[in-house]
Order: structure tokens, then C-alpha cells, then sequence
């Protein structure tokens, strides 16, 4: 069953400012720098603890989903930020270790493969240890941006998000007991007593068309088409749930 638990932790650096950062749980991005604006490169050190990564089939791994905003300084605060696009070509990226148990790489956010989602996906960068094992990250990054302006001030800021690698599976959808219906359940039958008896959870098998039981004090169908999604594929989730 695939068990999913959420977490988040940002840093903002801004560059028309003092530079500032604010570090959340053990997620950290520091030493924030224009690199070239001309040329649309921009660069940080990103570090976080307890990092993992699996040996065998399937892979489980923890990462980071990175993101770039920026606005011109001369604009009023309730101008909105305008989203950094990644360029997608992984070469023009670099990745230096500076001494955790490995480096990081991008990842595309269905876990596929290594890479950087295609426009216009490409509104951050997945980043995931590039080895077996578990300990620290620390590592400098640089980004070369699409959108950057070559010129002018500006106010850039970068995020983290700490998340976590879920792989394709099987899983058992909802909370049945066979016993008890909870209020706003699914389960695989609807239950055959007024005292809920026959209440079961669904398991999921695949991505294609299921029908499920809705239990609201009454049981109905929900019918989900094979377009939604159920969460058999392959995912990335947020660690931790979102805090103020």
C-alpha cells in the first residue's frame, strides 16, 4: 500500500535587496547568484539531511522540486512574479557534490528518467540523489533560465520543496475493514447491512476505469474514466503537509 505524507520547505534569496534567506525544516538554498544575465544563468548551493536513495527494483528516493521567480525592482509589490522556465537540456546545467553522500540530478516528475520536463512543464527542476544510499545532500547548482531579461534589476527568488519518489504499484484504496464505513469512504462493495457490514477497501491495479462505493450514511457509485488519474503510476509527493 502506498503510504503518503507531505512536507514543505522554501528559501528566498532576493537579489535587488540585501540577499535574505528563509530555511525550513532541513531543506536549505543559500549562496544565491546571478551567474550571467545576459546569458540567463543563475546558480545556489542546495544541502538537505536524512536523504535516501534504494537499492534494487522498485527505486524509492526522496529530492527536491526547485523553482525560480523573478520581477523587475522597479515594479510595485503587488506585481505578480513571473515563473523562471528551465531550459531542458540538461547539459547546459551543472552539478557539483561538495561532499554528501552524492551528487544530484534532475528528474523528470513522473520519475521516468532522468531529464527536465518539456515546456511547459519546465517551471522547475526535480533534483534526486544521483546514487544508492543514504546521508546529506550538499551540493552547488547552476540553472540557465530561458526567460531570464538580459538586462535591468531584478528581484529573483529561489524555492525548495522537499518530496518523495512514490514508484508504480499496486494499492488498497480506502480504509475498509470489512467492518465499519468512516463518513466520505470509498471502498470495493457497497455495505450490505445499515450497521455497514461489508465495507472493503479497492485495490487498484492499474490506471484504467474502476468503480467504487461512496459511503455518506448511503452508498453510491462513483464511476472514475481511465483519464483520471488513481495514483498506480509513478509519482512524486511533498514530503509534509504545507504549514504557515
Amino acid at each position: 500500500m502506498k503510504n503518503l505524507k507531505t512536507k514543505l520547505t522554501a528559501a528566498a534569496l532576493v537579489v535587488c535587496f540585501a540577499s535574505s534567506g528563509l530555511f525550513a525544516n532541513n531543506l536549505q538554498l543559500t549562496n544565491f547568484a546571478i551567474v550571467n544575465q545576459a546569458a540567463g544563468t543563475v546558480s545556489f548551493t542546495i544541502t538537505w539531511a536524512n536523504s535516501w536513495r534504494t537499492l534494487g527494483v522498485p527505486l524509492n528516493n526522496d529530492a527536491a522540486w526547485v523553482f525560480i521567480k523573478f520581477r523587475d525592482c522597479s515594479v510595485s509589490d503587488a506585481t505578480e512574479f513571473t515563473h523562471g522556465q528551465i531550459n531542458t537540456t540538461i547539459g547546459n546545467h551543472t552539478f557539483t557534490n561538495n561532499g554528501g553522500f552524492a551528487n544530484v540530478e534532475p528528474i523528470l516528475r513522473d520519475g521516468s528518467a532522468p531529464g527536465i520536463d518539456a515546456a511547459t512543464n519546465n517551471t522547475g527542476i526535480m533534483l534526486r540523489p544521483d546514487a544508492n544510499g543514504t546521508g546529506s545532500i550538499n551540493a552547488d547548482v547552476t540553472l540557465l533560465l530561458n526567460n531570464l531579461p538580459a538586462a535591468g534589476t531584478l528581484d529573483i527568488r529561489v524555492y525548495g520543496i522537499e518530496m518523495v519518489f512514490i514508484p508504480q504499484g499496486n494499492y488498497q484504496l480506502g480504509d475498509g475493514d470489512n467492518v465499519n464505513c468512516s463518513f466520505n469512504s470509498l471502498s470495493s462493495t457497497a455495505p450490505v447491512t445499515s450497521a455497514n457490514i461489508g465495507h472493503t477497501s479497492y485495490l487498484v491495479t492499474g490506471e484504467g476505469a474502476i468503480t467504487v462505493y461512496h459511503w455518506t450514511g448511503a452508498s453510491t457509485n462513483i464511476s472514475m474514466n481511465a483519464g483520471f488519474p488513481k495514483g498506480y503510476n509513478a509519482f512524486h509527493i511533498m514530503k509534509s503537509l504545507v504549514s504557515c
